[in-house]
């Protein structure tokens, strides 16, 4: 991209696979600065290189992890590796930034699997998954949290708490209630989801992309062990 003055304005040009565009600013008494310096922001937006995030799921047998991440690409911008099946990549914008998340499902590894460790080891940020209707899925939410934290040696990093199947209320084992005061305990969002029905899926993968963010701020600016948050969120 590249702009030229001419005699009664300026002219902007960049080019996309599509060939040449333009984009002309005409100086007359009512033109404003400002406003020729928004329209060159948006332009440029278009072609930044996105931020890449790496997320994982985890959550035990029959939590919907694969259903989870299978569905979020309806509505991104899908690229399937197919050398890796269980590896998704997705571009999204995110508060006006674009985002490429590169989302790991790990459910089918075994829990101390050298594989599931590896994934945790690269990755940035992770949903911890049960279901509402598996008491026993959300008893192993402590077990994975700890892994994480294990292996990344930290006392916090970004995780959300992520409740599946939130539309089987009839079947309901674990109630908000419970998962809201675990989540609380570790300082961590919480959100139900509905890989399903769609409920909250894209909710979901943009709040850890924010965890993220926010996370990568405070430790930035703190030279102390990375607080936890004084009141998480929950949906």
């Amino acid at each position: 991209m590249y702009s030229h003055h001419l005699d009664k304005g300026c002219e902007v040009k960049w080019w996309t696979g599509n060939g040449e565009n333009s984009l002309y600013f005409s100086l007359n008494s009512e033109a404003r600065i400002d406003k020729w310096e928004k329209e060159l922001n948006r332009i440029q937006g278009q072609f930044q290189l996105p931020r890449e995030y790496k997320l994982v799921a985890i959550g035990g047998s029959g939590t919907g992890t694969s259903r989870l991440v299978n569905q979020a690409s309806s509505r991104f911008i899908d690229e399937y590796d197919p050398a890796i099946e269980d590896t998704h990549r997705k571009i999204c914008v995110i508060d006006d930034e674009v985002a490429l998340l590169d989302v790991l499902d790990s459910a089918d590894q075994d829990v101390y699997s050298a594989m599931r460790e590896q994934y945790i080891r690269t990755g940035e940020g992770f949903l911890l998954v049960y279901s509402i209707t598996s008491r026993q899925s959300f008893e192993e939410i402590t077990t994975f949290q700890q892994q994480v934290l294990r292996v990344k040696d930290k006392d916090y990093f970004p995780i959300l708490l992520v409740g599946n199947n939130c539309s089987l209320e009839s079947e309901r084992d674990v109630s908000r209630q419970e998962a809201e005061a675990l989540a609380r305990s570790f300082g961590y969002p919480f959100i139900e989801v509905d890989a399903r029905s769609r409920v909250n899926i894209d909710e979901v993968f943009y709040d850890l992309v924010r965890e993220i963010r926010r996370y990568n701020r405070e430790i930035s600016g703190y030279s102390t062990p990375f607080p936890f948050p004084s009141s998480p969120s929950f949906f």
